[in-house]
């Protein structure tokens, strides 16, 4: 997996249109409230759309492999990583 654990995926509630149900993630600062030490309190447990792999399954499986999946994942973190770069990535 290509995740550095950076967390900064975790700290756009404020930046991005979250559906209602995940808006209770919002800790009012605009990170998610299980986030701590950049990493997830709750992975085991996390919400749907903080799991890429339940995503793949429910959307993708008949399109495209989970490796061009993946690829696409990296790809758009990267991109939010350069426009959010020294911004939140702590």
């Amino acid at each position: 997996m290509f995740c550095n654990k950076c967390g900064l995926c975790c700290k756009l509630f404020d930046k991005v249109d979250l559906p209602p149900e995940y808006q209770e993630l919002n800790d009012g600062t605009g990170k998610c409230k299980y986030l701590k030490d950049n990493l997830c309190t709750i992975y085991s447990e996390r919400p749907f759309l903080c799991n890429s792999t339940l995503i793949y399954e429910k959307y993708y499986k008949d399109k495209i492999t989970f490796t061009e999946f993946e690829e696409i994942i990296k790809n758009e973190c990267d991109e939010i990583k350069k426009k959010y770069k020294g911004d939140l990535l702590e």
